[in-house]
């Protein structure tokens, strides 16, 4: 018993030093991330591509790879910043702290997508132990109408139809967010050694990416009704999402030309 944990510890080991090494290989170089749009589309077509009877698995990964020019080992996904405030400078120290907040700010209610949606025979995914990043969400309001409780009051709920699309982590380890070494307060990813001058220069420039390894069954569609009507949040949601699946492996921060600054291993 005593030899498979250390065994298990090692794979553990190995497997998260591959993954840091992996992460830190970006750090310095430029790159051209794709919108999620655009791996959408390219992901969406595979669902048209299933493998054939007399075809091998290594055939069939060829296939794939020549469809999606090769993507569908990894790609790199932007994500727009939500807000600022998620990198906090300490001129004292002359660092920039990054907090995970700047990569998952946003959240996707998984528990009530996937069921409610529908899709719990298209995926094998536990929502509760799966985590992901909202890339970009819209709201659009269409009406109001009015509602009362069982006590009689009455207020006005006004109708939003909201479009999302995000990235899910189907295997997150177990941890309690998707960067495990953020998961205690204050839940800094990373920081950066920059001066008061370059932090001044270069915070209002700054990007973010995910780098991702799809997953099967790549993207999935679906309508679903997150949250719940009430006097103090008096709206009715109807979310159109488009998730894409896949093993994010690292969050990368940008400069204003694309090289990466910084490189974050998610487990």
């Amino acid at each position: 018993m005593t030899r498979i944990l250390v065994v298990m510890l090692f794979i553990t080991i190995v497997c998260g030093a591959k993954a840091d090494e992996t992460c830190s290989s970006f750090v310095g170089e430029p790159i051209a991330p794709v919108p999620i749009e655009v791996a959408i589309s390219q992901l969406s077509s595979l669902k048209q591509l299933p493998k054939g009877e007399f075809e091998t698995t290594m055939d069939y990964n060829s296939r794939i790879e020549k469809k999606t020019g090769g993507n569908i080992r990894r790609m790199i996904i932007g994500k727009p910043i939500e807000s600022r405030r998620f990198f906090e400078y300490d001129a004292d120290g002359e660092r920039l702290k990054i907090k995970q907040y700047a990569f998952t700010y946003q959240e996707i209610d998984l528990f009530s997508a996937i069921y409610g949606g529908g899709l719990p025979d298209k995926i094998n995914i536990n929502p509760f132990k799966s985590f992901g990043a909202v890339i970009s969400s819209s709201d659009k309001k269409t009406g109001y109408y009015s509602a009362s409780n069982s006590f009689g009051v009455r207020t006005s709920v006004v109708s939003i139809e909201r479009t999302v699309k995000a990235i899910v982590d189907p295997d997150t380890n177990n941890s309690y967010s998707l960067f495990p070494s953020a998961d205690l307060s204050p839940n800094i990813v990373g920081e950066l050694m920059l001066s008061p001058s370059e932090a001044r220069q270069l915070k209002p420039k700054l990007n973010l990416a995910f780098v991702v390894i799809p997953k099967e069954p790549f993207v999935l569609n679906g309508v679903h009704n997150p949250g719940e009507v009430t006097l103090n949040n008096p709206q009715s949601v109807t979310e159109r999402f488009t998730i894409l699946v896949a093993d994010i492996q690292c969050g990368l921060v940008l400069d204003g030309s694309n090289k990466v600054l910084g490189a974050y291993m998610t487990r």
